[in-house]
């Protein structure tokens, strides 16, 4: 399966460190981590959509 490149953390938003901070705490490839990356991927679109990603779709 194909990873998505995640998007980058929005200097200044809390959100965004509080899903940096869940996703270090988190082990890798568990159902947790996949679902942290999708609240923040939904966060990102909807609260940052003209900040820049690593690439690709968010």
């Amino acid at each position: 399966m194909t990873e998505l490149p995640a998007p980058q953390a929005v200097p200044g938003c809390p959100c965004c460190a509080e899903f940096s901070d869940r996703l270090a705490a988190t082990a890798p490839q568990t159902s947790a981590w996949s679902d942290v990356r999708v609240l923040r991927r939904r966060h990102h679109a909807a609260d940052h959509s003209s900040a820049t990603t690593t690439g690709g779709p968010t």
